[in-house]
């Protein structure tokens, strides 16, 4: 028992009491006392390993009993970072990666496999209520199922976290579970595709960093389709800023995207050979630069031999898999593409050989392909047209443009066939469920453009899940009179407007600077300087303020360094180049880039309930921009659906399992708003219905009512739940705490159980009569037809008797004659 004395000042630790000790590695450890003392003195206590640690009292803090265990929701712990985290740890260690926050659904990495996802475990998700079971991500994906089913609204999943936390494996297992469900008696043509999809896009879009070996270098958005009865109709794939950089650049440790990889080492030796390549990675410098060939229990033959596979299930024939085979191998002889000083200060191309397979590849012919690498060419405001020779570095910039731009082009084109070839049935559906698998808060040593784009991301959905969360909770408190304590937290909107707000916002001013014939990365950034020195968001450095600014996000600060932001965000390729791949032979390659080029070739998209995201002009729309309309969409989806949270966690920055990292692991949490999401769950109400579906809902459960006009307080009070703190009625709403919701739900189950037996037994009943009522019928047929049959033969036997008797009286008569 601990006391505290009257001032308030000091705590009293008496021996036996529970406390939160310090500690470098788990941040938090549980203690007990062993030498009473107080938050003045020093105290001694014992950690759970049987340590004994004498430290100042005044380090350590009081331990609710409720966090001696292991609970599936952290809501029913004491409200303190210190529960939350050792909950978290312990579930961890025994290999339960999933703990609930009241509906927001904490993932952590176990870094191994676990036999958590198989079949029996989907089935029993699907047969048993999910409030009933432990948290697992399938049940998260059976409560959007069952929301939409039951209330009739579109709803999304979230899965949000830093780069190894495990977005994409959550994704992957959320399809697999809603493909599952749909197709409990037999798999569909979409369902396979669906789930045929995900190796694919792994294939072309994720690659290996520092940080996770299976890294999404892109975002997307799956939306699935549902018909009224649940069944999946198709589905839909909104792809977001692909790392186009990494198909010419890796870091150490790093590899560029999988399908490289596994197309050198997959590739039978005679398909090898026509696509003039060689098993050896070394040689290319597309894929050679981050030195690391292999991923430890990766195989990439196998891999590729998977990958093709779903290409011929999505729908892409022979014709345009080899064509997407020749554009793999084309960048990959690009990287192999030299050049030499020619004439003052133009360049030529070095190695020929390499510059006639490239083209040979991409079926092009090699003179204008030639020229369009080595010489610029631009129309004057006259109508004359001038050659400007290239230098060497200018031309290995345009070869590099080259190949991301056939790489980013060919990505976009499979997105929409797998858009296309999933889209047959859609016409049928009436909702959807939306996954969004989107790239985590980024923080290197060097920050780009890309960077500053995901940040952007992750901030926007952050602020999302604060108004969701937060804002939008007590505002709807005070709309409809409940009684409920504010509770603070960060708002993160000026940050998001510093970056997307006009005019000034960093992407706006960026643009601008595109536009500028004189527009440079130095210009760009002095404007940052002047237009935002007020902003308490961001910061221009001391030092290296010619290059760099800071911004503080959400999740820390990050320091930006702006060299090739116009580049990158202009993301333009020659004209003479665009002109030369128009006129391939290869038709894949000729709609990848048409002769009147076009902003997006992605396809399929403009359906109901799908996003759309329209360029106005080809020539005016830069990666900023669009990524900007491209998360605005996003955003509208998000808020017209039902939002579930799916918070991916790090256990640790080394990728190895068993290993928690306890303040690693807190900061995520602090920065994902769990802390927060624990204070407002625990003292608020995390269900509100309105009264009509309230009423229609569940006065099921109070039969004794069905004479009278419900309300939502005398159904509460009819299911004994009267005196009961964890409901309130507003003006149009009734708002229950997460707890009441789960034994209300029990009871309606419950109800809706007892009925189907009633159900049942009157249908029983009634074929049961029925089949007596016919085979009664047939009953009287069988013992008329039976009474007759025997009377027939007792009138035979009787006639037979009668004969007998009259033969024997003609014989008497006779013999006495």
């Amino acid at each position: 028992v601990s006391t505290q004395s009257t001032g308030g000042l000091m705590v009293v630790f008496e021996k036996g009491t529970w406390v939160w000790l310090p500690d470098e590695v788990s941040c938090w450890c549980p203690a007990r006392v062993s030498q009473s003392g107080s938050s003045e003195s020093s105290v001694t206590v014992q950690t759970e390993d049987g340590k004994q640690k004498t430290v100042p009292g005044s380090t350590l803090s009081l331990m609710h009993g409720s966090s001696l265990y292991i609970v599936d929701d952290n809501i029913t712990l004491e409200l303190s970072e210190a529960s939350l985290l050792h909950n978290c740890r312990q579930r961890y260690l025994k290999d339960i990666v999933y703990t609930w926050t009241g509906s927001i659904l904490i993932s952590i990495n176990p870094y191994k496999q676990l036999p958590i996802y198989g079949h029996e475990t989907m089935e029993k998700y699907m047969r048993t209520p999910w409030q009933s079971l432990p948290p697992h991500v399938f049940s998260t994906s059976q409560k959007a199922f069952s929301s939409m089913k039951n209330e009739f609204r579109n709803q999304s999943i979230v899965c949000s976290g830093e780069s190894g936390a495990g977005k994409t494996e959550a994704t992957k297992m959320i399809l697999l579970y809603l493909t599952a469900l749909s197709g409990q008696s037999k798999t569909s043509e979409v369902e396979k595709q669906l789930l045929e999809a995900n190796p694919i896009l792994e294939a072309f879009g994720n690659a290996k960093t520092v940080r996770n070996n299976n890294s999404s270098r892109f975002g997307k958005f799956i939306q699935v389709f549902f018909d009224s009865g649940g069944k999946i109709q198709g589905a839909s794939i909104q792809n977001y800023l692909l790392e186009k950089a990494r198909v010419v650049f890796q870091a150490p440790e790093e590899r560029n995207y999988h399908v490289f990889y596994q197309l050198l080492a997959g590739l039978e030796p005679a398909e090898r050979n026509d696509l003039f390549l060689s098993s050896s990675q070394d040689e290319y410098f597309y894929v050679n630069q981050g030195r690391c060939p292999k991923i430890e229990g990766v195989d990439d033959s196998e891999d590729f031999h998977h990958m093709r596979k779903a290409l011929t299930v999505i729908g892409i024939d022979q014709a345009e898999q080899n064509s997407i085979m020749r554009i793999l191998a084309s960048i990959l002889l690009l990287g192999k593409l030299t050049f030499k000083k020619g004439v003052k200060d133009s360049s030529e191309i070095e190695n020929t050989d390499a510059l006639q397979k490239v083209t040979f590849m991409l079926k092009l012919a090699p003179t204008p392909f030639s020229k369009a690498l080595t010489i610029r060419s631009f129309a004057s405001p006259g109508g004359s047209l001038y050659h400007i020779p290239m230098s060497i570095s200018e031309a290995k910039d345009c070869r590099d443009a080259l190949a991301k731009g056939l790489y980013g082009r060919m990505f976009d084109k499979i997105v929409a066939r797998i858009n296309r070839s999933m889209d047959k049935n859609s016409a049928n559906s009436k909702y959807f469920i939306g996954v969004l698998d989107i790239f985590g808060f980024e923080s290197f040593d060097v920050n780009r453009f890309e960077q500053l784009c995901i940040n952007y991301a992750n901030g926007k959905l952050h602020q999302h899940f604060n108004q969701l969360v937060f804002k939008i909770e007590q505002d709807e408190y005070k709309k409809e009179a409940i009684q409920f304590g504010s509770i603070t937290f960060v708002d993160n909107q000026e940050c998001v407007d510093l970056i997307d707000k006009k005019p000034l916002g960093l992407l706006f001013l960026l643009d601008e600077e595109c536009i500028f014939p004189k527009g440079s990365d130095r210009s760009f950034i002095d404007k940052c300087h002047s237009n935002n020195a007020k902003s308490s968001f961001y910061i221009k450095p001391k030092k290296d303020w010619q290059s760099n600014f800071v911004i503080s996000h959400y999740a820390g600060k990050v320091t930006y360094e702006v060299t090739g932001f116009l580049d990158k965000n202009k993301d333009t390729m020659s004209s003479d180049l665009l002109t030369v791949l128009s006129k391939s032979e290869d038709p894949f390659l000729r709609e990848l880039f048409p002769a009147a080029p076009t902003a997006s070739v992605n396809e399929g998209r403009n359906s109901r309930n799908r996003m759309s995201m329209k360029p106005k002009s080809s020539s005016t729309i830069t990666v900023g921009s669009q990524f900007m309309g491209q998360l605005q969409s996003l955003m509208v989806i998000l808020q017209s659906t039902s939002v579930s949270y799916i918070r991916c966690i790090k256990p640790n920055t080394k990728k190895i399992s068993d290993s928690f990292d306890g303040n690693f692991v807190l900061t995520q949490l602090r920065y994902s708003g769990m802390i927060e999401v624990v204070k407002i769950r625990q003292n608020g109400y995390g269900v509100r219905r309105p009264f009509k579906d309230f009423i229609n809902y569940y006065k099921i459960c109070c039969p004794e009512l069905a004479k009278t006009t419900p309300t939502p307080d005398a159904i509460l009070k009819s299911l004994g739940f009267g005196n009961s703190q964890d409901w309130q009625i507003g003006k149009s709403k009734v708002f229950l705490r997460d707890k009441l919701m789960q034994k209300l739900e029990e009871i309606r189950s419950s109800k809706l159980q007892s009925f189907v037996v009633k159900i049942q037994m009157r249908w029983k009943t009634y074929i049961a009569r029925k089949e007596f009522l016919a085979k009664r019928v047939y009953l009287l047929k069988l013992q008329a037809v039976f009474r007759a049959f025997r009377a027939k033969k007792q009138f035979i036997a009787l006639q037979g008797e009668k004969r007998e008797r009259e033969r024997k009286a003609r014989e008497e008569r006779e013999r006495k004659e």
